[in-house]
């Protein structure tokens, strides 16, 4: 069998692996092969380089054998040889030899080729501008060389024989640059790189002429300007000097030319000239003595003063002048007298110093003083009235002059004028007065002297007026008269007694003289309605007015009787009637009656006897104390007027007992709306037993226009006329009052009267501007025991009517509390239509009963003060009303934490809306 092993040249096989019998085998005798042998040569660039076996066997290509491994190998067969010029060939012969020594050669030729011929460019001329940095310049000299080209040749270089060191100054440089290739000669230019030359020289700016004060001891020293000069150059200022240097020293006041030079860094230079002036800046020294104060030279108004003045200056030289005061030994007037001197010094430097003279006049004025006299008084008066200048001082003397002399009273009975400069004409009272002169000079200086005037004494004539409602408390703010004659004017007056009515008037002479109190202001002190009823209960006999002084005060119009007329003319005067107030004004206010008057027995109840205004008094050279006046205000028949005082307290009414339930004026509460007729009705409320009332309203004219009063019939038969006050409508002023002898009573509900209104505005209520004026008419009605009850005025939502009979009574209202929401505290209001046992409760929102109280009430309207102060609860509540005639409840909140006060108690307010 033949095999042919791979791998192997020459082996014999195993007999195991085949069935017995003759091993064949061949041997290998096949070359190895180069798959892609080049055909051509291989180019390469210029200049041989060493080729290696390992390139030459890589460019030989791959190499196959069928026996498997080979070896190849490479030689060169010479170095490389010039064919022309650059070209150079060289080859290789790559053998492959496989293991059975089987081989086989591939030839691979190398061919250089010749470069491309050498070009060279060389950079373009440049001219740069100068003075840049030298690192600037640097920089573009490296970028213009940088400009320079070559290219072809073989393994060719450029290079040129630039110098270093270009200066900023100014310059030309020729640079040849080479280029040099191994395959032929060298090629050369050549280009210029050139910088401006700098001939510009540097600008120099000198400063302004510079100075330099001289110091104490005249000398100065020059500075340092080169930084105060400006030295510009466009390539640069090197250095900056001075001529004078610096640090010389100078004495006395000169000038001298500064030189700055300035150089720049191509040694171009400038320099400019400027002046200093050393100057001396050292005021003068001057020294003025201090401010000189002496006394003046005994007699004169002057002193004779004596002073040094000293000057000096650090250069020398100097020249003073005094500019103001006097010179030194001169004579100085008192006062005082500035003296101003001023030094100059050769560079007209001033100075100045001043100080002051003063002259001290200390004389006083010399005179002679009248020191007593004893004068008796002037015919027919009290007094004495000097003649001419017979006390006022004499020899007035002064060295300076006497500038004001002048007198004041200091002690005694007094003078008039109690001061001046002259007691000439001069009128002093009875008794003795110490009169004190001063005379001041010119210079302030006083002197003084006393002068005692004892005019000899009158006789006086005193007593007090007594109000004869208590026959205690004196009239005050009376004048009393003292006549001789009654037709001539009065020869003492005493203008206005004190609160305790006491006068005291001056009798000039012996003989018989009359006293007259008369007091006219506030004719309406103490009037009231009560005096009015007391007076209509007096003509009807019901209540006669018992006393004398009573029965005068009600002879209002003084006619010696008592009328109607005078119950007319205090209504009317309380209404505001100018003709009653001009009634009560000419009768004078009050009425005054001797104490020791003893009044006949009364003819009857309504005459009254001519009674004594005057006392009669004999002066016979002692006083005359004791002549007491009763005084009687008129329309005062209650007597409630307040002696000392201009206006009337009506509260000092007598009371007998605890006054009555308040007498309710209702109105119903509503929006007003513009252009309609308000017709507002008062309806009244506890009319029980009432002899009277009198109120004031005020209403705001802006929002209401007042039109007419109706009048619906009632027992009370009012008129207008008798009844309303509209004599200050325009200022929104209504007064009403009513009278009569005996009290009567008026169902709850009763219509009573009506305003009627022209409404100008919307949207306002009408409790907000018709109220109660307190003010002008303070709100009260009367029993015909004369007790005082409580106006008031309720402003309700609907009406709240009663007749008397509790079976028709239509209802009950219950007011919010106020405030609401309160702390502790709060105040309840209801109205009942009659008089009836009532229950008010206050329970919480769980309906726990917190606070009761039950009591009979009288009709009309309530307040209860309710104190919740011990409860813990808080928040939401419930109050209740329980009446025969049904019950009310509404809701309010407490907070529990107490905020403000209430009074306890029952309080109603004058006018209130709720």
């Amino acid at each position: 069998m033949d095999t042919n092993m791979d791998g192997y040249c020459n082996r014999r096989l195993s007999q195991r692996c085949y069935l017995p019998g003759d091993v064949h085998w061949t041997v290998d005798v096949d070359d190895p092969e180069f798959a892609a042998c080049p055909t051509a040569s291989i180019d390469l660039d210029c200049n041989p380089v060493a080729i290696t076996e390992a390139q030459a066997i890589a460019d030989a290509g791959t190499v196959t054998d069928a026996c498997g491994t080979v070896d190849v190998t490479a030689v060169p067969d010479a170095p490389p040889s010039n064919i022309s010029g650059c070209e150079w060939t060289q080859t290789w012969t790559v053998t492959a030899k496989d293991a059975c020594g089987n081989s086989s050669a591939c030839s691979v030729t190398y061919i250089w080729k010749s470069a491309a011929p050498v070009v060279l460019s060389c950079p373009e001329n440049t001219v740069i501008p100068p003075c840049q940095s030298q690192a600037a310049i640097d920089m573009a000299y490296a970028d213009w060389l940088a400009t320079a080209t070559v290219s072809g040749g073989c393994n060719t270089s450029l290079s040129n024989d630039a110098p270093e060191g270009l200066l900023p100054c100014g310059g030309l440089v020729t640079v040849t640059f080479t280029a040099t290739s191994e395959c032929e000669g060298p090629a050369e230019c050549m280009a210029t790189f050139a910088i401006t030359e700098d001939l510009t020289a540097p600008e120099v700016i000198c400063p302004e002429m510079q100075t330099v004060p001289l110091d104490e001891n005249c000398m100065g020293t020059l500075g340092d300007y080169t930084a105060l000069a400006t030295a510009t150059d466009a390539c640069g200022v090197v250095s900056v000097t001075q001529d004078p240097l610096p640090g010389g020293s100078y004495t006395g006041v000169q000038t001298i030319t500064v030189t700055i030079t300035a150089i720049d860094g191509c040694s171009n230079s400038g320099d400019c000239t400027f002046e200093v002036l050393f100057r001396d800046v050292t005021q003068p020294s001057i020294v003025c003595p201090e401010n000189i104060a002496v006394d003046n030279d005994p007699g004169i108004c002057s002193a004779v003063v004596d002073y040094t003045v000293t000057a000096s200056d650090n250069c020398g030289g100097v020249s003073v002048t005094q500019t103001g005061g006097l010179a030194s030994g001169a004579t100085f007037p008192v006062g005082t007298t500035t003296c101003v001197f001023e030094v100059a010094d050769g560079s007209n430097l001033v100075n100045s110093c001043q100080f002051t003279v003063t002259v001290n006049d200390i004389e006083p004025p010399t005179f002679t003083c009248v020191e007593s006299v004893i004068r008796n008084h002037d015919p027919g008066v009290c007094t004495y009235r000097v003649v001419g200048t017979e006390f006022n001082p004499i020899d007035v003397m002064d060295n300076c002059g006497v500038a004001s002399s002048t007198y004041s009273v200091v002690d005694g009975a007094g003078a008039t004028p109690n001061t001046g400069n002259t007691l000439a004409n001069a009128l002093f009272n009875e008794g003795s007065t110490t009169i004190e002169w001063t005379f001041t000079d010119v210079n302030g200086n006083p002197a003084t002297c006393q002068t005692v005037v004892t005019v000899i004494k009158c006789n006086v004539v005193a007593g007090r007026l007594i109000w004869v409602g208590d026959t205690i408390t004196g009239v005050g703010m009376a004048k009393v008269y003292l006549f001789n004659n009654i037709a001539l004017p009065p020869v003492s007056t005493f203008n206005s007694t004190p609160a305790t009515g006491d006068y005291s008037l001056t009798a000039p002479n012996n003989g018989v003289f009359t006293v007259r109190p008369e007091k006219t202001i506030n004719p309406l002190n103490g009037l009231a309605l009560t005096d009015a009823i007391a007076i209509q209960q007096h003509l009807t006999g019901f209540a006669l007015i018992p006393y004398p002084y009573r029965r005068i005060a009600a002879d209002v119009n003084k006619s010696y009787s008592i009328s109607t007329v005078d119950a007319s003319i205090v209504q009317q005067a309380i209404l505001g009637n100018p003709s009653a107030l001009n009634i009560l004004k000419a009768t004078k206010s009050w009425r005054f009656v001797p104490t020791s008057y003893a009044f006949p027995p009364p003819v009857n109840n309504f005459v009254l006897p001519v009674f004594p205004e005057t006392r009669s008094v004999t002066v016979s050279g002692s006083d005359v104390l004791g002549q007491d006046f009763y005084g009687i205000k008129v329309g005062d028949v209650i007597q409630n007027g307040i002696p000392g005082l201009g206006t009337a307290n009506p509260d000092n009414k007598p009371e007998d007992g605890k006054n009555p339930e308040p007498v309710i004026f209702t109105v119903i509460d509503r929006e007003l709306n513009a252009g309609e007729t308000e017709s507002v009705q008062f309806d009244v409320s506890n009319f029980l037993d009432i002899a009277g009332y009198q109120l004031a309203l005020r209403f705001d004219p802006s929002v209401l226009e007042f039109d007419h009063i109706e009048i619906p019939g009632s027992d009370l038969l009012l008129t207008e006329a008798d009844n309303f006050g509209l004599f200050e409508i325009k200022k929104g002023e209504i007064r009403a009052l009513w009278s009569t002898a005996m009290g009567i009573n008026l169902n709850n509900g009763t219509a009573v009267f009506r305003l009627v209104f022209k409404s100008k505005v919307n949207g306002v209520k009408l409790s907000d501007v018709l109220n109660l004026a307190t003010d002008v008419v303070p709100e009260q009605a009367f029993t015909t025991g004369l007790r005082i009850a409580d106006v008031q005025l309720v402003y309700t939502k609907s009406l709240v009517l009663g007749t008397g009979d509790p079976g028709t009574a239509s209802g009950i209202e219950l007011f919010q509390n106020q405030p609401n929401p309160f702390a502790e505290r709060t105040n309840i209001g209801f109205i009942l239509p009659e008089a009836c046992e009532a229950e008010l409760r206050v329970l919480d929102i769980n309906g726990r009963l917190l606070h009761t109280e039950k009591a009979f009430f009288t009709a009309g309207a309530h307040m209860l003060n309710v104190d919740l102060s011990g409860e813990t609860a808080t928040g939401l509540m419930y109050y209740e009303l329980i009446t025969p005639y049904g019950k009310a409840s509404k809701k309010m909140v407490m907070t529990g934490k107490e905020s403000r006060s209430y009074l306890p108690g029952k309080s109603l307010r004058s006018s209130w809306s709720l």
